[in-house]
């Protein structure tokens, strides 16, 4: 410590300095911290260098002192992978928080009966503890406490494997397994196929989850439940087959399994738990059977190829997100039991165009169709749709539209609300700025959200819920009326089915329609004004009908030609050459400045369009 001096003489000082007791030492490759100094103990805290064995002494000598290792600390070899053996002495009476946390690499850690004190997660991830003590807290994250060798696989009991040690590729389970415990397979990269037994009835969560290179599994009959996380992140997964004895599916059963493309649920199965299918992004295709009367939250969320989904009527309510992100989505069938659709059950699914909805639903949750910015056409209960382009009509009954509900949704030109809807959320209609609202209430409902309409949308009251009349008008023409005739032009309600037919005069031909399209008759949906123009062209000599394999054709300023076995040259009317391309693939466009008839040749080949 500091101390001041007086100096009134010519003074000579030495300063003595006393080395400080440093407790950590380092023995054979090992770190110990000297814990008591007059008892002698000390405690094992880590490794010096990179061993793969740790064969922790009872006593170590420190500058000729005898001392007894009791204790082995905090975190002292966590994360250690490349410890493949460790074995700890009996001298040891503690085993500090998170010490062997993740020592992956080690099958069995045996601990002796002296251990009275074992930290939290002291063994988190290992694959097996071997322990007979009374420490409160088994099995300090152990995948297995006292399980039995067989080659590759520990047990717990004579029949229950409990973690799957070894590195082959393809598994098949033993005949006498009835149980595969929780994280059995759990983060195995090396398996690629496994063969499930007869005998197993039961199968643990996360029993295969991570399995990253597992690509087929064959379930037995005798399997009643598939447990959550079973097979979640098997990202090679591509398909399973779940036998009819299987009446549940775990929650994230099968989440993330990213290369799934096709799942058949049996008529056994009652319960899809929470994110069973999610974030499945190859998923093209389910049907729901109707024995299945629990739709779990999010149970197909993210499901990005998701293009078509049967919901059964035993299911009454469609959870939270069921559906959310399933952006290929367009379109489904809710049940007429549904009485509840889920906060954001279908958000963001932006390729749905029309939705049902039966009158038996009450509940429209928050957010429920957020974002389904190509739906078009909602029907909710007994009410018909007065214009298929963009309307929704909401059903006669006690109806509850939640916050945000079809926020987004911008392809939505009108919404009937009848006088039963007693509430409506916060920003129902939000983003949805075409949209025409009608009420059949006088004026706004208490129930009702000052901020129901953010967009300022307009709002028609009092309105009497009687269908308007929407009409559209098609126009069909020939490009010149000399070379033929159209039929079909006419006005059309919305929605109907129109033909138009082009007949070409003497001499000439029809070519297609001003839209590249060749259907003649053609049949058109009308859902807005339409123009189409037919092409005519005369009949030459030069035309080669018999060499069906190469296609010359038009459309706008484009000329089209289709499986060109040979270079291509365009000349215009007056026989010069404008233009000249190597075949590009199957087909080759070639855009074109003027308007005006073309002479097109492909070797043998050559054709007279017109671009206009």
């Amino acid at each position: 410590m500091p101390c001041t001096i007086v100096v009134t003489a010519d003074v000579k000082l030495t300063a003595l300095f006393r080395k400080r007791f440093n407790p950590e030492r380092t023995v054979d490759g090992l770190v110990f911290f000297l814990t008591d100094t007059t008892a002698h103990t000390a405690e094992l805290i880590g490794l010096a260098d990179s061993l793969t064995v740790l064969d922790a002494p009872a006593e170590i000598k420190i500058e000729g002192v005898a001392y007894k290792v009791t204790g082995i600390g905090n975190k002292a070899f966590a994360g250690c992978t490349q410890l493949d053996s460790i074995n700890i002495p009996e001298s040891i009476e503690t085993i500090g928080i998170e010490a062997f946390a993740n020592c992956t690499g080690t099958v069995s850690i045996v601990i002796p009966n002296t251990v009275d004190s074992i930290g939290c997660n002291a063994f988190l991830n290992v694959k097996n503890i071997v322990y007979e003590g009374n420490a409160t807290g088994s099995p300090w994250g152990a995948l297995t406490v006292n399980g039995t060798f067989d080659g590759d696989y520990i047990y717990d009991t004579e029949s229950s494997l409990t973690v799957y040690t070894g590195t082959d590729a393809a598994v098949v389970i033993p005949d006498e397994v009835s149980t595969i415990g929780h994280n059995a397979f759990a983060g195995n990269e090396t398996v690629t196929s496994v063969e499930i037994p007869e005998s197993v009835t039961e199968i643990g969560d996360g029993a295969f989850n991570g399995c990253s290179n597992l690509e087929s599994v064959e379930l037995p009959k005798s399997v009643e439940s598939i447990g959550n996380e079973t097979f979640a992140n098997c990202t090679s997964l591509e398909s399973v087959e779940i036998p009819e004895s299987v009446k549940e599916i775990g929650g994230s059963a099968f989440n993330g399994c990213s290369s799934l493309t096709a799942i058949q649920i049996p008529v056994s199965v009652t319960v899809i738990g929470q994110s069973a299918f999610a974030n499945c992004s190859k998923l093209d295709a389910v049907e729901i059977p109707e024995s299945v009367n629990e739709l779990g939250d999010g149970a197909f969320t993210n499901c990005t190829s998701l293009v078509s989904v049967s919901i059964p009527v035993s299911v009454t309510v469609i959870g939270a997100e069921t559906f959310s992100g399933c952006s290929s989505l367009n379109s489904i069938d809710i049940p007429s039991a549904t009485t509840e659709i889920g906060n954001n059950a279908f958000d963001g699914c932006s390729s749905l165009t029309t939705i049902s909805i039966p009158v038996s639903v009450t509940t429209i949750g928050n957010g429920a169709f957020a974002y389904c910015n190509s739906l078009v056409t909602v029907q909710i209960g007994t009410f018909i749709n007065v214009k298929n382009e963009g309307v929704s009509t909401l059903a006669d009954g006690s109806v509850s539209i939640g916050s945000r509900a079809f926020i987004g949704c911008d392809s939505l030109t009108a919404v009937y609300i009848p006088l039963s809807v007693a509430s409506i959320g916060d920003s129902a209609f939000a983003g949805c700025k075409n949209l025409t609202i009608y009420c059949e209430a006088e004026s706004m409902p208490e129930g009702w959200s000052e901020s129901w309409n953010p967009e300022g949308c307009k709002v028609v009251w009092n309105y009497n819920g009687k269908p308007q009349v929407v009409e559209f008008n098609l126009i069909a023409i020939a490009n010149n009326s000399r070379f033929g005739s159209v039929t079909g032009s006419a006005t059309y309600t919305n929605g109907a089915t129109a033909t138009i037919t082009a007949t070409a005069a003497e001499g000439y031909k029809f070519v297609g329609w001003s839209d590249g399209n060749t259907d003649n008759p053609r049949t058109v949906v009308v859902t807005g004004d339409l123009a189409f123009t037919a092409v005519f062209e005369a009949v030459t000599a030069i035309d080669d009908e018999a060499a069906a394999a190469v296609n010359i054709f038009a459309y706008s300023n484009t000329i089209v030609v289709e499986n060109a076995d040979a270079d291509i040259s365009v000349y215009d009317a007056n026989g010069r050459l404008i233009a000249t391309e190597q075949p590009a693939g199957q087909r080759t466009e070639i855009l074109i400045a003027n308007k005006g008839v073309y002479l097109v040749k492909v070797g043998n080949t050559a054709k007279r369009v017109m671009v206009f």
